[in-house]
């Protein structure tokens, strides 16, 4: 016989499952989770029973893109890299972490005071919290997906964005240091300025 965990067959308490729903439902609006709770209630309706939270959960998880458990493993390394870069550098207090948004991504969420980041080097540290995701792949794994990159939300553009604000708007550049540029126009810049855009890559490289 398999052994029994220790708090096997306990049941979770209600603020536990309420918890778990809580965070399955991250990233939908108040009429996403209206809709599934009408829906829920409908097919409990039809079965002639009362509404339980497995109701709930069944249909908040189908909402997902299906993950195969390799996948949601490495999704698991890339969001612990970022826990643990926020962490070594106590860039905010880390409030959720998950791999089951609801666009089928992993998200570490945290609530940061700003005023405490607004130094070159804490700023850098950001961009390495950026991109730890990926540094966790390549250390665990051996190599990166592509998903962190890919959009203009992604890692690999916020990394990007915060690197060339440093150059070209914060006044930290290796170059024409107080020259303001206007930061939304890093793509443009990046791609006509060949030395510019070595500047941005050598501040992502050292990250």
């Amino acid at each position: 016989m398999v052994p029994q965990a220790p708090n096997s067959g306990k049941v979770p308490s209600r603020h536990a499952v309420l918890r778990r729903l809580a965070r399955q439902a991250v990233g939908m609006s108040g009429a996403d989770i209206a809709k599934i709770v009408r829906e829920a209630r409908q097919k409990a309706r039809r079965e002639r029973r009362t509404l339980t939270h497995a109701d709930l959960a069944a249909l908040l998880v189908g909402s997902r893109p299906p993950r195969s458990p390799s996948m949601r493993r490495r999704m698991a390394i890339h969001e612990c890299g970022h826990v643990i870069a926020r962490l070594a550098y106590d860039l905010g207090a880390v409030t959720l972490v998950t791999i089951d948004a609801q666009d089928g991504h992993g998200f570490v969420e945290s609530i940061v005071d700003e005023a405490s980041i607004q130094t070159e080097g804490r700023l850098a540290h950001l961009i390495q919290v950026y991109l730890a995701g990926r540094a966790a792949e390549l250390a665990v794994c051996g190599e990166a997906l592509a998903g962190s990159g890919g959009s203009g939300k992604s890692d690999l553009a916020r990394a990007s964005a915060l690197a060339y604000a440093l150059e070209v708007s914060l006044g930290y550049g290796s170059k024409a240091p107080l020259l303001y540029r206007d930061p939304d126009e890093y793509v443009a810049e990046i791609r006509f300025d060949p030395d510019l855009a070595a500047r941005v890559n050598a501040r992502l490289e050292a990250a």
